[in-house]
């Protein structure tokens, strides 16, 4: 008896001992444990491969990530990072140009005053089906065409980080007010705006619409799936970023998520068919130029094309708020208008027609000049107040302004063809 009683002591013993082993193995692992949290505006088959090749490398750091759109994002960061986010990563080069302006960002190093890094490049333009009825688009100037009338979709900017980035692209082009009166053609022939830039690539491939605007990568990683794009000509290639964060917690660790990103295992992963992204490393894309078009490969080379992201920094919010207040609120109303337009050029005689041509000049004449856009941009006084408030009183009044402008605008251009459609049901000229 007592022999098994001793044999029952030392098992209890040694099941103690074990547990308390087990124990301290979890707190010692959990205490080595770092924690990486990384706010990103990507889709997650997208950072997955990098997060998984990252843990595989460190597997003591826990990477946690939260995806966001990129405007969203930012005014997060703005108000001073409250949740502690540690890295940002987007494909908007403008976002991290604003970020810094206002002190968001963490320099790379105490040598450096580097804060944010290039990873990859991106370009934007169009896409459709493979089963696409009839020719599809292959300049901007096609998708004005009358044959694209409510087959046309794109997201809306201040949702989308890579829509703004492509409509920053045409007035960089274009010019402010000619870039504006192209867009106001372009928002003729939509059929809707989604909430999100993938949401047009899913419509898309349901058959929602026949043309999507979007970026590259989005469309490309599609490709099995029947989706095309094109690049819009000339092609400004944009930088995606990734920087460390004010306020995060793990400052090591994002600098060694950032050197990982530019190094050759990742940077090959880039090239991959479900990822399509254009590696800075120039080793690495030599490797792979057959997959990158030519007109990528001459964008990539000359600065002529070089997209500007500093420049649209200055006016971040302002054009997502034109956008919003001038075609978003008044997509039907402006579709309708531009009906009775075209019906009207029809039916006048020649003698309407300057009277038609001027009204379609009307309609897409953005009546807010560069200088107010940039004078009323919302985080101008971030920097002043500490990004406590974002929205300044003068912005508050831009868009007041900027509302009235767009109602004023639509019934002027109402009551000049109602008096127009009257003369012509009277048989009168404009003359009489």
């Amino acid at each position: 008896m007592s022999g098994a009683i001793s044999f029952q002591k030392i098992s209890v013993m040694l099941a103690v001992i074990a547990m308390s082993c087990l124990a301290t193995l979890l707190l010692l692992t959990a205490a080595s444990a770092r924690d990486l949290r990384v706010l990103t505006s990507f889709p997650g088959y997208f950072t997955k491969p990098f997060v998984d090749a990252f843990s595989k490398k460190y597997p003591a750091i826990n990477v946690t990530v939260l995806n966001k759109n990129t405007v969203a994002s930012v005014e997060e960061i703005l108000l001073d990072n409250p949740r502690g986010f540690d890295l940002f990563w987007s494909s908007s080069p403008e976002a991290f140009s604003l970020l810094e302006k206002f002190g968001r960002l963490r320099e790379r190093s105490q040598d450096s005053s580097q804060t944010f890094v290039d990873f990859a490049y991106s370009g934007v333009g169009w896409c459709w089906m493979e089963d696409f009825e009839g020719r599809p688009p292959t300049s901007w100037n096609d998708l004005l065409d009358a044959r694209f009338q409510d087959r046309l979709a794109m997201s809306h900017p201040a949702r989308s980080g890579s829509t703004h980035m492509l409509l920053e692209v045409i007035l960089q082009d274009r010019g402010w007010d000619r870039g504006w009166q192209y867009i106001f053609g372009l928002s003729q022939n939509l059929k809707t705006i989604t909430a999100r830039s993938f949401s047009v690539i899913e419509g898309l491939k349901r058959g929602r619409f026949d043309v999507g605007l979007s970026i590259d990568f989005l469309a490309l990683t599609e490709a099995d799936d029947g989706v095309r794009f094109q690049y819009g000509q000339p092609v400004m290639m944009a930088p995606a970023r990734i920087s460390v964060l004010n306020h995060g917690s793990a400052p090591e660790e994002a600098g060694l998520f950032i050197d990982f990103m530019l190094s050759k295992p990742a940077q090959e992963l880039l090239t991959q068919p479900d990822i399509r992204r254009i590696p800075v490393d120039t080793t690495v894309r030599e490797q792979s130029l057959n997959q990158f078009p030519s007109e990528v490969q001459a964008a990539l080379k000359f600065s002529w094309s070089t997209y500007d992201p500093n420049l649209a920094e200055t006016r971040y919010q302002a054009v997502n708020d034109l956008f919003d207040i001038f075609i978003t609120r008044n997509l039907v109303q402006r579709r309708n208008l531009l009906r009775r337009l075209e019906t009207l050029s029809r039916q006048a005689p020649p003698d309407l027609v300057p009277s038609l041509i001027k009204i379609k000049k009307k309609l897409n004449q953005l009546p807010v000049s560069e200088i107010d856009a940039v004078r009323s941009e919302r985080y101008r006084d971030a920097q002043e107040e500490g990004a406590n408030s974002l929205v300044g009183t003068g912005e508050e009044w831009s868009l007041a302004t900027w509302r009235v402008a767009a109602r004023e605008q639509l019934a002027e251009v109402d009551a000049m063809l109602t008096g127009l459609e009257a003369s012509i049901r009277n048989g009168l000229t404009v003359n009489d």
